[in-house]
């Protein structure tokens, strides 16, 4: 089957494809910019059910152009092969490597290329795309509008090219590596001390973290899967949930000594450190054992509960943790619980990920198992709060 070179613009997607001229002609050559183009295409356009047809001629030494526009969705078969090519990984790679280190010549040098290569790379790549993706000026280079917006749909999609390369090189499909976003306080108390059980279980699988603050933002990052808090409500993500934030109130003894036992009415203000992260935790500390009056904001603020721990430990004033970051304290001697009766915070852990991730063995896996774990959790959080409300 003979092919065309065909560069269109229209304002709504078309399908095209080949059809027989009405004599059966079929024998017509195969066509690109600057050579002689068929005398004449046979045409069939459908819109609803109506289904026109025609022939469109096309003069010699020029391209089609088709602009077509609809007030509906319109399906136009044409007579000819127009099959998509996605551009060359190397091109890929030398405007990644262009668009990070803002030179030709250090991306040459990275990617152990010529200087030449890397820009006529470039330049297939923009004529590919029919737009600029760097502004060249003597004395820098910047990326277009049209540049920023495509490095920041593609980065990502190679560093997951690059993973799964790495993986199944180093793997041959035993296992898998799996990329994990993962809060610092659940990921540093919680999550890695139990993960010797699941290297022992699990040896095929590479478990590889890292730490943010909040949401993650799937598009522009290359993790698989996110250990993080919230309420389970990610639109476009699947979210399984792990763990509550149960609370309570921690401060050192020495903090104790001056202020009590008890966070309560004369409780200073000023004394309960905030969480950014739980901005209304004390609010809901408060309403929830019914002490009268508010409990204010003038407390200092840290963004990470790992931090809050810390400041309370070191005397600085009482703060809400969980039993999983309080209890080696509490266990030292360097905190003191300041109530008998836990509370869960409205948020909690869940597992997120996006749809591309769910094939991945690695993640199935490491999901089961983080389930197991999680449930487990839950069970002794249950008869821990039962003891606390019998006590």
């Amino acid at each position: 089957m003979p092919s065309i070179s065909v560069p269109f613009s229209i304002m709504r997607s078309i399908t095209v494809s080949w059809l027989p001229m009405s004599d059966g002609r079929n024998d017509w050559p195969a066509i690109n910019s600057g050579q002689t183009i068929c005398p004449a295409v046979s045409v069939r356009i459908s819109h609803g059910r109506a289904i026109d047809s025609g022939i469109i001629g096309c003069s010699t030494r020029e391209t089609m152009n088709f602009r077509i526009a609809w007030a509906m969705s319109v399906n136009v078969l044409v007579r000819m092969r127009l099959m998509f090519h996605a551009p060359s990984t190397q091109s890929l790679l030398c405007f990644e490597s262009s668009a990070r280190l803002r030179s030709f010549t250090a991306a040459a040098h990275e990617l152990h290329l010529t200087q030449g290569a890397v820009s006529r790379q470039i330049k297939m790549l923009e004529e590919r795309l029919g737009v600029a993706l760097f502004v060249r000026r003597r004395d820098a280079m910047t990326l277009t509008d049209a540049g920023r917006e495509y490095i920041a749909e593609i980065e990502p999609l190679l560093k997951r090219l690059e993973r799964a390369t790495v993986n199944v090189m180093a793997l041959k499909g035993r296992g898998g590596a799996l990329s994990l976003s993962v809060g610092s306080s659940i990921g540093n108390y919680w999550l890695i001390p139990y993960l010797p059980t699941f290297t022992r279980e699990h040896g095929e699988i590479t478990l590889n973290l890292r730490t943010r603050v909040g949401a993650v933002d799937f598009a522009s990052t290359s993790v698989d899967a996110s250990l993080e808090f919230g309420d389970g409500k990610r639109p476009g993500l699947h979210s399984d949930f792990i763990l509550p934030l149960r609370l309570l109130p921690y401060a050192a003894p020495s903090w104790v000594k001056r202020h009590g036992s008890r966070i309560g009415p004369a409780t200073p203000r000023a004394d309960l450190i905030q969480h950014l992260t739980l901005p209304d935790a004390w609010d809901g500390w408060f309403e929830r054992e019914r002490i009268a009056g508010d409990a204010g904001k003038e407390g200092p603020r840290y963004e990470i509960m790992s931090m809050a721990l810390n400041a309370a430990a070191a005397g600085l004033g009482a703060t809400l943790l969980p039993a999983y970051m309080a209890d080696d304290q509490v266990a030292a001697g360097r905190l003191v619980a300041l109530s008998d009766h836990a509370w869960d915070y409205p948020k909690g852990y869940y597992l997120v990920y996006p749809e591309a991730s769910i094939g991945m063995r690695s993640l199935q896996t490491f999901k089961r198992w983080i389930l197991a774990l999680g449930e487990q959790e839950r069970t002794t959080l249950a008869v821990r709060l039962g003891a606390e409300l019998d006590s």
